[in-house]
């Protein structure tokens, strides 16, 4: 491949990563202002649900154990306290789960994981949590893991955990 080519390519994808940063800047602003609440925003298409912290708590707090691994280092027992992630759809209207194709979590830092209809509505399995061994998780600036984080107790590496969380958003199909 000639110079030229390799020079059009990335001169392309920094136009194209530029574009993308600017069409995200409003929503990272949003998020970061969520996340500076404690507040925990559910969208489904025009309808919006804002929790704050008590809310979210008043929708069946458990504590719970789970294991994060990474880094190729061996598994942590943590112990979390937080709400199923699914106890959060309350509220937004008439939501039919057969409409929803894709649950998307967003996260302050620009971080987003999908779910699908079944992982949400599994027991035991996704939580949004705010603590951490009985202490609450902080925020960035603190260098915490928080407000928010949402937890996949089925999911054995901690891939798709998010720090940070500040968006449920339900897509149609």
């Amino acid at each position: 491949m000639s110079k030229k080519a390799i020079v059009s390519i990335l001169v392309v994808l920094v136009i194209i990563i530029g574009v993308t940063a600017y069409l995200q800047r409003g929503d990272l602003a949003e998020r970061r202002e969520l996340m500076e609440k404690a507040t925990f925003m559910v969208t489904f298409g025009e309808e919006q649900v804002i929790h704050e912290m008590a809310d979210i708590r008043g929708l069946g707090e458990t504590e719970f154990t789970a294991v994060l691994r990474g880094g190729g280092r061996p598994g942590r027992e943590y112990t979390f306290t937080g709400v199923p992630l699914r106890n959060l759809i309350v509220g937004i209207g008439e939501v039919n789960l057969a409409d929803v194709g894709m649950f998307v979590v967003k996260s302050a830092d620009g971080f987003t994981v999908a779910f699908t209809s079944e992982e949400i509505m599994a027991e035991d399995n996704i939580y949004i949590v705010y603590k951490q061994n009985g202490e609450p998780l902080g925020t960035r600036a603190d260098g915490g893991t928080g407000p928010y984080r949402i937890v996949v107790r089925q999911d054995p590496f901690a891939m798709r955990w998010a720090r940070y969380a500040v968006e449920l958003e339900l897509k149609t199909e």
